[in-house]
């Protein structure tokens, strides 16, 4: 006869949160509809530099059945806009409430206005971007959309980037359709209340070039090594005729700028000595991944620059990423320009895109006046005193970037291309 077994009340206590632990994560996995095997192996990827597995268990929404049809963009019905407007635009006769909790400017008083109008006239005008400015980062993106919206025919927009197809859309709520579109519901209102079949409105979000979050989660891309849908694809799936902008900096001198970009949204001080290490922390990781991947794996690899106070230098990478937006849109739609040509002659580079845009040709008094208006987002003074990166590291950067300079310049048959 077996005696009593006696378990102390420390035992006891460890064994009822394991249960409860237990029946969470059963709960998680039932609910989410990921198997077992999935749940393990998305952990045990977690934190790997070669993977591009969620960096955290957080994001377990992504799996939610409901939330991948609405992630699953490229098998969405193609949108039918209506003709009677220059923008891609299309009549609704319902609004659907959104959950989404805003990461960029609250569209909802623009929303109200919008329901106003479905209330009186039984329907209200939706819209998507008529051209976007997808890249790069601070390589003049918001000074250029600033002025390209002061033509008399671009309609000022409720935020210059959503981020939405690189990166809101995986947020918890945010995955709709419907919450991409509200962003221009402001331009749409207008284009409605003042009859402005001819008014065009843009997005311009530098991410969009190279920033796919959790690429290899999303549906079109389960089992790919490399992407197989981008956001080239996905936006160009939503509107086919969308007009794309491309400026470009020279990637030593972007990524220098966008450390103190990063430095001043973190409050925090910028060092010489600090961009230079993280540059040769950048440069050694990327080579480790291409010792065991593709460069195009190692440059969509958002694991790479996940945690810690990274440049992502990935980000200069630029003709492995122009390459797959030019495989996905017509020449006639892509119009690729030098941050540094277009500093130096900002009215040229305005008389050149408007025409790209196929808007109203401006006296050139008029393109004068928007040229010299005020450089939008220019580093401040503070951070300009500290003076150029330290040699060394000017140099560590141009080794690294010259062959996908020489690559781009050769894609793009444009020698200037090769800084």
């Amino acid at each position: 006869m077996l005696g009593k077994v006696r378990v102390s009340p420390t035992c006891l206590i460890l064994l009822s949160v394991l249960s409860v632990l237990g029946v969470v994560l059963w709960t998680g996995v039932f609910n989410h509809g990921m198997s077992l095997a999935t749940l393990a192996g998305q952990m045990s990827r977690q934190g790997s530099h070669h993977g591009h597995a969620v960096s955290k268990f957080v994001e377990h929404h992504l799996y939610d059945p409901q939330t991948r049809r609405e992630l699953d963009i490229m098998n969405m019905s193609v949108l039918t806009f209506n003709q009677a407007f220059k923008n891609p635009c299309w009549w609704e006769t319902s609004l659907e409430d959104n959950k989404c909790v805003m990461r960029r400017k609250d569209p909802r008083p623009m929303m109200r206005l919008a329901r106003r109008h479905l209330e009186k006239y039984n329907r209200v005008l939706r819209c998507l971007p008529y051209f976007q400015i997808v890249g790069q980062a601070k390589s003049g993106t918001t000074d250029l959309f600033s002025k390209l919206l002061k033509h008399p025919h671009a309609l000022p927009t409720l935020v210059k980037e959503t981020q939405w197809v690189s990166n809101v859309r995986t947020y918890r709520f945010c995955s709709h359709l419907n919450t991409y579109v509200n962003y221009f519901q402001k331009g749409a209102n207008r284009i409605t209340r003042e009859k402005r079949s001819k008014a065009i409105i843009g997005e311009a979000t530098p991410s969009y070039l190279s920033v796919n979050r959790f690429w290899d989660i999303l549906p079109g891309n389960e089992g790919c090594s490399e992407p197989c849908v981008t956001n080239a694809d996905i936006i160009h799936h939503l509107n086919p005729k969308t007009k794309i902008i491309i400026i470009l900096r020279n990637p030593t001198d972007r990524l220098y700028s966008y450390y103190f970009h990063v430095k001043r949204l973190r409050k925090e001080k910028a060092y010489k000595s600090e961009f230079h290490r993280l540059v040769i922390d950048e440069v050694a990781q990327y080579q480790d991944c291409v010792n065991t991947s593709t460069p195009r794996r190692c440059a969509y690899n958002y694991t790479l620059t996940s945690t810690g106070k990274k440049t992502d230098l990935r980000r200069g990478l630029y003709s492995i990423f122009v390459k797959d937006w030019m495989k996905v849109y017509p020449a006639q739609q892509i119009l690729i320009l030098r941050f540094e040509d277009y500093k130096n002659k900002v009215q040229e580079h305005l008389q050149q895109i408007f025409s790209f845009l196929d808007l109203m040709p401006l006296s050139q008094k008029k393109l004068r006046s928007i040229a010299t208006t005020a450089i939008q987002n220019r580093r401040i003074t503070s951070s300009r005193n500290i003076g150029d990166m330290w040699t060394s590291t000017r140099n560590i950067l141009d080794r690294f970037y010259k062959p996908y300079n020489e690559q781009l310049s050769s894609l793009l048959r444009n020698e200037r291309f090769h800084w």
